[in-house]
């Protein structure tokens, strides 16, 4: 066998590697879509967590797109932060983090820090640990490594005291 028949054999299996990942992705993705449109905040952050990691998706979908389906991009960029929005909204904790990041980092909406912090405080009110962290951080500038082997000011208190002279009252 020739090097270029090889190299057309192994493309070949790539290529049905790739479709037969693809085809079990998208059954995920409709079975997420189907939980989220039924109103699961939980499926909401998994669909959110799933669309924001499409660059493979994007590339898989472009090569293993079997002929005669539409090779147009069905992933939206902005579809991730619909459906965490969703999810933060709804409650859950560990979106009401991610969508904090997003505003306060201007990731995908307009940087508002104020909004940021505003959904971490969500967060961390129903006890999700990176959010008292990340908050106790940022009201304090003191980073765990720095405060090594101290003890830590209670976070709550010092969230509802930032909270009462920055963000206006409760």
């Amino acid at each position: 066998m020739d090097k270029k028949s090889s190299m057309k054999i192994i493309f070949m299996l790539l290529l049905f590697i790739c479709s037969t990942k693809l085809s079990k992705m998208m059954d995920m993705e409709t079975d997420l879509r189907r939980e989220a449109g039924a109103g699961n905040v939980k499926a909401h952050f998994a669909l959110s967590s799933y669309l924001k990691n499409t660059p493979f998706l994007k590339w898989l979908y472009k090569v293993a797109v079997p002929p005669g389906v539409s090779k147009e991009d069905p992933y939206d960029d902005q579809e991730h932060l619909k459906w965490l929005q969703k999810s933060a909204e709804g409650g859950y904790a560990e979106a009401q983090f991610n969508l904090g990041m997003a505003y306060y980092n201007g990731e995908g909406f307009p940087q508002n820090r104020t909004q940021g912090v505003e959904w971490w405080m969500k967060a961390a009110a129903q006890r999700y640990g990176p959010a008292e962290l990340l908050l106790l951080q940022y009201l304090t500038g003191i980073t765990v490594k720095e405060n090594e082997g101290k003890e830590l000011t209670e976070p709550e208190h010092l969230v509802k005291e930032h909270y009462k002279g920055t963000f206006g009252k409760q």
